[in-house]
């Protein structure tokens, strides 16, 4: 069984967001898999976000580089995400990427980058 790569998530929205904000979520598309083999776009079926370890969305497309996530709360949610394939194989999910979210006016948006 080959599994897939975890896809590394970034997300571009303000260090302290105010409740109901919307979250920009950006990655890049895996190229290979967990084992090393090739893994073209075309067998990726798309990603799965998940909150605090619960899936919260599925997000459509091998292509698919970012999705906008409606938060409706706020304290630090922390998000990650994996990719699956067309034959429901899921990789491992993403390291975790937290941002602070308070009912208070967001600041400039800041990209981070969990590559590192």
């Amino acid at each position: 069984m080959k599994f897939l790569s975890t896809a590394i998530l970034a997300i571009m929205l303000p260090l302290t967001a105010s409740a109901n904000s919307v979250i920009n979520f950006v990655w890049d598309t895996p190229t290979k898999r967990e084992d090393g083999s090739p893994l073209p776009a075309i067998e990726i079926s798309g990603y799965n976000l998940y909150e605090q370890g619960e899936k919260v969305a599925w997000i459509e497309g091998g292509d698919t580089t970012s999705f906008v996530y409606d938060y409706g709360g706020y304290g630090q949610p922390c998000f990650t995400i994996s990719t699956t394939d067309f034959w429901n194989q899921e990789g491992n999910q993403s390291p975790e990427t937290c941002v602070n979210v308070f009912p208070a006016p967001p600041s400039a948006p800041v990209y981070l980058d969990t590559s590192n």
